[in-house]
């Protein structure tokens, strides 16, 4: 395996989309999979090299998934460190890489001042940022954007990371800090009263937290959501949010509000559920959003802070299942038993038969009934 190296993968602030990227960045837990796309003319020749070299060149690389405020034409940028990721692939489709990324580590902003991020800048790469080159209109030169949005990082920042931590929340600190230094750039900081963050721990039972992407049939869990917006104060007028969560599966039955109203600052809400007994082996999507409450019914009129879609598996109950199958088994059992009972063939070996036979037909009429 190839030297493991750092990079730099930006996203800033020109669309509301890229700042929701940044939210999303924070929002999701560890393990899941986003993907970021790039035009070519702002990718390095360091990391397209890495890429034509060969398919597994990223094994082992980290990413670091940045806020870049670069609005202020004239002046330096400032970059954001938000979120390491595990580089999983990368493909060029035209004239866009794809690259795709499982979500790791926050970044302990906590520890840093802004002028030693800035320093995580590659000499090598051509810093994002500002050019009076543009096309000239009524005798007055337009600024042009330059630079690389994706680059490799200057220094090592590994150990300048924090682990997800649902059951003792010890990453929030982390997160705050991280929410408070993306409040700083000059996107978020303007329109303040449009954007808050939040932090899925992800789901729970009422006792402990899943390490694995699969819910039982039959029993409840609940999604926590923190949710934390800066320089608010304890005095300061809070324009109201809505987080609301969505399931695609009819076999989850909530048990509290799907949709609840964030009126502070910073606080956790909680979506309760529950997965019906008889429900099958399948999978379920919840929506996660967030948008401003503003009155507004129709979907185009919101302002989503956030919006993202995370899958879990379902796995059925195996009591559920064995007494379904024995259900069909018993009524065709005794429908075939009542046809071979005045036969001079029937027997207690027959009627083992019988008992197999419909134990086998039990189950594939479960299993199809459930496909079905």
């Amino acid at each position: 395996m190839s030297e493991t190296r750092d990079w730099i993968l930006c996203s800033s602030g020109a669309r509301a989309s890229h700042l929701r990227a940044n939210v999303k960045n924070l929002a999701l837990p560890p393990g899941e999979i986003v993907q970021f796309r790039y035009k070519a003319s702002i990718i390095s020749d360091a990391f397209i090299d890495l890429i034509k070299s060969s398919p597994s060149s990223f094994e082992g690389h980290s990413a670091y998934l940045t806020y870049l405020d670069n609005r202020k034409k004239g002046e330096p940028p400032k970059l954001f460190p938000l979120r390491e990721a595990c580089i999983m692939s990368s493909h060029k489709r035209g004239s866009v890489y794809i690259i795709k990324l499982k979500l790791g580590r926050y970044f302990n902003w906590s520890e840093f001042e802004q002028e030693t991020v800035n320093e995580l800048l590659s000499e090598s790469a051509i810093k994002p940022g500002w050019n009076k080159t543009g096309k000239i209109t009524k005798g007055v030169q337009k600024w042009k954007e330059k630079g690389n949005w994706v680059f490799e990082a200057n220094a090592n920042i590994r150990s300048n990371l924090i682990n997800h931590d649902p059951q003792n929340k010890q990453h929030l600190e982390s997160f705050e800090a991280a929410v408070d230094a993306c409040f700083t750039g000059a996107d978020f900081k303007s329109n303040a009263g449009k954007w808050i963050f939040c932090n899925f721990y992800g789901p729970k039972t009422t006792d402990y937290f899943l390490k694995k992407k699969i819910f039982e049939a039959g029993k409840a869990y609940s999604i926590p959501l923190y949710h934390y917006k800066p320089g608010t104060g304890s005095h300061g007028e809070f324009k109201s949010f809505i987080v609301e969560v969505i399931a695609n599966n009819e076999n989850i039955e909530f048990t509290s509000p799907i949709r609840l109203k964030i009126e502070s600052a910073y606080d956790e809400k909680t979506f309760d559920f529950r997965v019906k007994r008889n429900a099958p082996n399948s999978s379920v999507t919840f929506n996660i959003n967030i948008y401003c409450d503003e009155g507004r019914s129709s979907d185009i009129l919101k302002h989503y802070c956030l919006d993202f879609d995370i899958t879990y598996n379902i796995k059925s109950s195996v009591l559920s299942q064995t007494w379904g199958i024995l259900g069909i088994a018993t009524g065709l059992f005794v429908a075939q038993a009542a046809a071979f009972y005045r036969s001079d063939d029937f027997n207690i070996f027959v009627l083992v038969l019988i008992g197999i036979g419909s134990l086998i037909a039990g189950y594939f009429a479960y299993s199809a009934s459930k496909k079905s």
